[in-house]
Parts: C-alpha cells; structure tokens; sequence
C-alpha cells in the first residue's frame, strides 16, 4: 500500500474511532458503593487508543465535567478529549448519559466496553478496554483503550 492510502486508512480508521466513542457502554467498577457521591465536577486525564496491531496508536488528553445527578442514579457527562500523540482526530467532544448504582457506572453508547475502578477516596480512576469501530472496506476493527485514568480535579 503507498504511504498517502496509509495515511488516508489510518485518519479514517481513527475519525470511525471517534464516532464509535459517542455510541458505546463504557462500565466500571467504584471502590465503595457510596462512591457514586463522588462524581459530580470536574475530571482530567488522559489514555491510549491501540488498533490494528499497533499500526493505530494515539494518546489522548482530556477534561470531563459531570453535573449532579438528574435523578438518584443517573448523569451527564460532557467530554473534551485532545490528541497528544498520533494520527488520529485531533479533537473529540462529547456528551455522554450515565448512570451510577452500587458502586457501578455505565455510559450509554454503542459499540465498546471499559471497565476500572476508583481509589478509595473517588478521586482517581483506572479503566482500560475495547471499542469497536467500523474502517471502510475492512469492517469492524476492535481497538484497545489502554492506561486510561481520570483524576478529580478540585477548580
């Protein structure tokens, strides 16, 4: 393959990337069943995007802010994420609905799973996982989300 189609496969495999993120469940385990209190404000951190046997590797930075809660388990989440490293989008944002019950969270999407957990005071979290994503003329591709960790930010 010439190196201009790689490129051209590679943002195209990253952009399907991106677009799979705002359509995925995304669950992880908290720490403490009352941690869940914890979520409302804002969170920083950054993680790896892996597919295609390393040839799409991307580091991403990013900000969330989660308002309280509309109802006793559910939330929004709004999501900046920045490219750091790679050739992939390099902007995301997103709006992300979840819910939080006995200790497990769960953002509504389509197409990935990530799972992790909170430290003992909510205030740092580690998840890691899988997003599937569609590449034309490839079909679906399952790309990994690695060293994922979110932080609470006190502003």
């Amino acid at each position: 393959m010439e190196s201009k189609g790689l490129v051209v496969l590679l943002a195209t495999a990253c952009f399907a990337l991106s677009s799979s993120l705002s359509h995925a469940d995304i669950v992880f385990q908290l720490s403490d069943q009352n941690s869940c209190n914890n979520l409302p404000g804002t969170w920083a951190g950054y993680g790896t995007v892996i597919a295609l046997n390393g040839i799409v590797n991307c580091k991403y930075t990013g900000t969330a802010w989660i308002a309280g809660f509309s109802d006793p388990h559910s939330f929004i989440m709004q999501v900046k994420l920045n490219i750091k490293t790679g050739v992939c989008p390099p902007r995301e944002d997103l709006n992300l609905s979840g819910s939080c019950d006995k200790g497990v969270i769960i953002l509504k999407t389509d197409s990935a799973h990530l799972s992790g957990h909170l430290n003992a005071d909510g205030t740092v979290a580690e998840m890691g996982g899988t997003v599937t994503i569609n590449i034309p003329k490839m079909g679906d591709v399952k790309a990994d989300i690695k060293d994922m960790n979110m932080h609470k930010t006190f502003v």
